[in-house]
């Protein structure tokens, strides 16, 4: 047999140690992955409702009207039983139905809404 047929098993160790450890790297990210994405379900109550008014720096003002159109978004805070609470992104016709101290079930994904089902 070829000597260098010995060595290449010989030294096979290390290839299978480096599959390993990216097998097991693979899996730790798919597992944060899951976990930070996951939807999420809870019984909250409504917090602080406000529009966040997202204004262009650059833009110019014609006798106190802007002349061009801002962004706006409605932030949202739902607080948890333990004191804990969340902010959110909620859009403009779901927040339209919430007010202040509303209870009920909602349901988000990371840092997104998703729904807000309030109790009867």
């Amino acid at each position: 047999m070829n000597p260098n047929f010995y060595s290449f098993w010989e030294n096979m160790w290390f290839v299978v140690l480096i599959l390993a450890v990216a097998l097991v790297a693979g899996i730790i990210a798919c597992i944060r992955y899951y976990k930070k994405n996951r939807k999420i379900t809870a019984a909250v109550t409504v917090g602080e409702i406000r529009e966040d008014l997202a204004v262009n720096p650059t833009m110019t003002t014609s006798r106190g009207v802007p002349l061009a159109l801002a962004v706006s978004s409605m932030k949202v805070t739902f607080k948890f039983s333990n004191d804990g609470q969340v902010i959110l992104d909620v859009p403009g016709t779901d927040a339209a139905r919430l007010v202040r101290g509303m209870r009920g079930q909602l349901c988000y994904r990371g840092g997104s809404f998703i729904s807000f089902v309030p109790e009867k």
